[in-house]
């Protein structure tokens, strides 16, 4: 298992000066991106990836900083947490809930306070909580809006939009946050504006 993470560390080292960028950005340093690669391309299952990182943790301080330090490198976790999801097709949060460390609580809470600010349409608390470091992709913030009881404000779809929400968001059975708008917020004043906005940064992101 050592010989085939070290060759994807080296694999991944020459290959991420010419990869496409990587969702999020990697805020790492190349090596540390590189050894993140290869332990998620080394597991068949996500788990087993998160103890083996867990392990490292121990050992290498950069990846201690990203895992179990609060405060250490929140870019860095939410960059580790992605990799691991997409991989494995799971939400980040529910990757940063095995963690089970103080950076993965932060990481949680922050996505639990944004969801709850997303629900009751509160614009300003989600403006902060971005700011705080909030994971605009932790979950499906679209999917998020588009159930509230409350309807979508065409001011949080664009700020959504704007920091990099997917549009291409879908619940836990695959419905995509366009469908639940089109069938529960048709004859919404702001229907169209919204819908355009949608359709254009699935466009966007499909080129």
């Amino acid at each position: 298992m050592k010989k085939i993470i070290a060759l994807f560390i080296i694999l991944g080292a020459h290959a991420l000066n010419g990869m496409e960028p990587l969702d999020p950005a990697p805020p790492l340093p190349p090596e540390i991106t590189a050894m993140i690669v290869a332990y998620v391309h080394a597991y068949n299952n996500s788990d087993d990836v998160v103890k083996a990182l867990q392990k490292l943790s121990v050992l290498d301080a950069h990846f201690n900083t990203i895992i179990n330090d609060m405060y250490g490198n929140p870019a860095g976790f939410k960059f580790l947490v992605h990799k691991i999801a997409k991989k494995f097709n799971k939400q980040p949060w529910d990757i940063a809930s095995t963690f089970n460390t103080p950076a993965a609580r932060r990481y949680i809470n922050l996505c639990t306070e944004l969801r709850n600010k997303l629900k009751a349409q509160d614009i300003e608390g989600v403006k902060q909580l971005l700011e705080q470091g909030a994971d605009i992709n932790g979950f499906p913030t679209l999917v998020a809006v588009m159930t509230a009881t409350k309807m979508p404000k065409l001011e949080m779809i664009q700020l959504l939009l704007n920091q990099g929400a997917n549009p291409y968001a879908t619940t836990l059975r695959g419905v995509p946050a366009l469908k639940i708008f089109n069938d529960m917020h048709r004859y919404s004043h702001e229907y169209w504006q919204i819908k355009t906005l949608l359709e254009e940064a699935m466009e966007k992101q499909a080129q």
